[in-house]
């Protein structure tokens, strides 16, 4: 997880006469492993404006700008870096990670230019362990260093954290808790929904009533809601009825309600299938993770054994798709339920529309007849 300048704005010259250009002058027609953002990681078709668009989008960066304390020019993205390991003999491994961007001279903000985190977190983890006396003890061969370092490369998913307002978040708690606001908004949506039903059923009594007004032997009841309770009339703040609003200009509202309705649950659904895609995204660096991990340890997951630590992560993000798939599932009902309602509200003014037709038709009718 790192933070850097946007890409459009990235210019190749800013790190000119740097180490950092060096090393490309040096391997010039190679092969140079650079760090690649989740996107980039996976989806290796696109152009570049596209992975543009999709690295500026990110699940992320995001929710950091949202809750943004002071905004910038710089943001924060998930990268996808790799690692080679070598068990060369019982007491020597070599380590080699994806290179990183050297600091510019006076920057101290831009993570990008960090050290390598993989290097970072192996020291931080072993001072941890000798501090902590509980904790098993740190590897001692090189066979469990290699261990070590894989197991810890794979619980990034869990531990390395960013900014997010005044706290901070894994890249865990970034997904979780994206799809937890998400769970919030489609039940807004459906509140905003039943709200404007609710509201079209008043209409509809209204009208019912000054054409056919109820007899006193209470004949014709209102129709109720779900509660069965009828809908609460339109009144003022003095109890009284409030003047009702000229038919072509509720139809107008009723539209741009309706088509505010969904454009929000339009939203909300490209951002659930947003997320959906950085988990699928994110599960199969996992499952690659996983394969190398077995190969490596010889291991073979039984139903009746504790999992491996990239299983139990693959496991953590098929929770939270499930999750983002029932939000999905939801948020299409309610897109149909949009649907089904503007088809009637649309049925409701054709005939409303045709009667007024036939009135007008009939009150010229007169007017001609009594002028004649």
């Amino acid at each position: 997880m790192a933070t850097g300048q946007p890409l459009e704005n990235n210019d190749p010259e800013m790190f000119e006469n740097t180490a950092y250009q060096e090393l490309f002058r040096l391997y010039e027609g190679k092969v140079v492993h650079g760090t690649r953002t989740l996107d980039e990681a996976y989806y290796q078709s696109l152009t570049d404006k596209e992975l543009s668009d999709r690295n500026c989008d990110q699940v992320v960066t995001r929710r950091v700008q949202r809750h943004e304390l002071n905004p910038g020019k710089t943001w924060t993205i998930l990268r996808v870096d790799q690692l080679w390991l070598w068990l060369i003999d019982e007491q020597t491994i070599i380590t080699s990670s994806t290179h990183r961007k050297e600091r510019p001279p006076g920057e101290t903000k831009l993570d990008d230019f960090s050290e390598d985190p993989i290097i970072e977190k192996i020291w931080e983890n072993l001072r941890d362990e000798r501090v902590n006396r509980n904790d098993p003890p740190p590897p001692s061969t090189a066979l469990e260093m290699s261990k070590f370092i894989m197991e810890l490369s794979i619980r990034l998913f869990n531990s390395a954290k960013c900014r997010v307002g005044d706290t901070r978040e894994s890249i865990h708690q970034i997904f979780e808790n994206s799809i937890n606001d998400m769970a919030i908004d489609e039940a807004r949506l459906f509140d905003t929904f039943t709200k404007k039903v609710q509201e079209i059923i008043v209409h509809l009594e209204d009208e019912k009533d000054k054409k056919y007004p109820p007899d006193l032997k209470g004949e014709g009841k209102r129709v109720t809601n779900l509660r069965g309770t009828p809908p609460k009339a339109d009144k003022n703040s003095s109890g009284k009825p409030k003047d009702k609003k000229p038919e072509d200009l509720r139809v107008s509202e009723e539209i741009i309600s309706n088509l505010k309705s969904i454009d929000d649950a339009a939203s909300l659904l490209k951002e659930t299938k947003h997320i959906r895609d950085g988990l699928k995204i994110l599960k199969s660096i996992l499952v690659q993770q996983r394969t190398v991990w077995n190969d490596f340890t010889g291991e073979v997951q039984l139903d009746n054994q504790l999992k491996s630590p990239p299983s139990c992560i693959i496991d953590e993000i098929k929770n939270m798709d499930d999750a983002a798939e029932r939000i999905q599932t939801g948020i299409n009902s309610i897109l149909d339920l949009e649907q089904n309602e503007a088809s009637i509200s649309e049925a409701i003014t054709s005939r409303t529309e045709a009667q007024e037709s036939v009135r007008q038709g009939r009150t010229l009718m007169v007017f001609t007849v009594v002028s004649w």
